[in-house]
């Protein structure tokens, strides 16, 4: 069953989705994805195929996970896993007047793991720490791969405001919809209980039995998975100042295409095992959960919702060169609530070319240093952000990483106003 944990976790795939230091770029088009309400200097830009990538954990080292030392995820919080992934194949975006139109086209992948302590006890350890009395498993797990075709509008001045339609086509889902497992241990018979009321849904089969998944490469890349998304941005300024906020991702997928539903509900008992195993601990529950459990598969269409995401920011220009700004962000996944933030200083030069240092407080980490920048070179602009720079020195044991990298080709740059004294950038 350890193999089958290990196995989970990288399987998630190097993938919630929390960004912050390409938010404070906003001459950057990239920008723009964090809140739609954002314009840039040029007239037209050209977004190349790019890559972002996040992760997350909270109360669990997934480098103790892949080296099996699974007693080191036990402590006091609920172990939490979130991964994600945006690769963009193209954007564009073109202004006419005040009016910004944008266009995009990506793939998306985001996994938000999250389990309890026992759970990670009886893995490791088998049933002994059960013995004459009950824990409760709340496995949750939302898992999502789809394709966004990104179709923007944005109204641009001191006081702007926009707004994204996205079409969303699902390529494979899994989510916990109800998640309680009670297991008890009788300590004079050793009989298994189970109290359960369990619901997954997949777009794609699962061997119960024995946990295992299918291939990635099973699935269907084109599917008739459908669903719609909006993203809705604001921001005001006035003089030096500047303020905005923008919530994102509000939609849904329906899944209708090979979709499974694995539902157990009722009271389980199992008194097949032998007495001289269980103490002597080779006797492990998790490896026979599929036989406990009674699932029934419906293969009923669902929705599942995508977690919306929200910002809210400030910022000051301390100089026409040099901009101050601080900003707060949240989403919820399940029941936990997901947030962080950030103060981000930057120094730009004419618009072409910026550098900036930011200090976060993400989840329960309070030391997060991060590092972005882009620069222009005629019309190739080059961009790179980190909202963790430290964490690229050691990725699976770093609490927060995520790494943004592409290039955009931008024409026309429009002349900036010479009685303009500030700009928030």
């Amino acid at each position: 069953m350890k193999k089958v944990a290990i196995l989970l976790l990288m399987t998630l795939g190097l993938n919630a989705q929390q960004e912050f230091g390409t938010y404070f770029l906003n001459n950057l088009h990239q920008s723009s994805e964090l809140n739609p309400a954002f314009d840039v200097e040029q007239q037209f830009v050209v977004g190349l195929p790019s890559f972002y990538g996040v992760m997350h954990q909270r109360g669990i080292s997934i480098t103790s996970a892949l080296n099996g030392r699974l007693l080191d995820l036990v402590g006091p919080r609920r172990n939490q896993v979130m991964l994600g992934t945006n690769v963009s194949l193209i954007k564009l975006s073109y202004k006419r007047d005040r009016i910004r139109y944008n266009f995009a086209h990506n793939y998306r992948h985001f996994t938000d793991f999250q389990f309890g302590n026992p759970l990670v006890e009886l893995v490791a350890g088998g049933n002994a720490s059960v013995i004459g009395g009950s824990v409760m498993l709340q496995p949750n797990i939302g898992m999502t791969t789809y394709s966004e075709t990104v179709l923007g509008l944005a109204y641009t001045g001191n006081f702007s405001f926009g707004a994204n339609v996205k079409l969303l086509n699902g390529i494979h889902n899994l989510h916990t919809e109800r998640s309680a497992i009670e297991l008890s241990v009788n300590e004079d018979i050793y009989q298994l209980e189970l109290n359960a009321d369990f619901l997954l849904n997949s777009s794609f089969p699962i061997n119960l039995q024995n946990l295992q998944l299918p291939s990635i490469l099973s699935f269907n890349f084109v599917p008739n998975n459908f669903g719609l998304a909006f993203d809705l941005g604001i921001s005001y300024q006035n003089g030096p100042i500047r303020i905005s906020a923008s919530a994102l991702d509000l939609g849904f997928l329906n899944w209708a295409e090979q979709v499974h539903n694995y539902e157990t509900q009722g009271t389980f008992v199992y008194d097949g095992a032998d007495l001289e195993d269980v103490i002597g601990g080779n006797f492990n529950f998790i490896d026979t959960i599929g036989a406990i459990l009674d699932f029934t598969d419906a293969r009923a269409d669902y929705r599942y919702f995508v977690p919306a995401k929200f910002y809210g920011n400030v910022s000051y220009a301390l100089t026409s060169k040099v901009n101050l700004g601080g900003l707060i962000y949240a989403h919820q996944n399940f029941d936990r609530l997901n947030g962080g933030a950030v103060i981000n200083i930057q120094r730009h030069w004419n618009n072409r070319h910026a550098i900036a240092f930011q200090y976060g407080v993400v989840g329960s980490n309070p030391l997060n240093l991060g590092l972005s920048g882009y620069t222009t070179l005629g019309p190739v602009q080059l961009y790179a952000v980190s909202d963790h720079i430290l964490g690229t020195f050691k990725a699976f044991g770093a609490e927060n990483l995520n790494l943004r990298i592409g290039m955009n080709l931008v024409f026309q740059k429009r002349e900036q106003s010479k009685s303009s004294q500030y700009a928030v950038n």
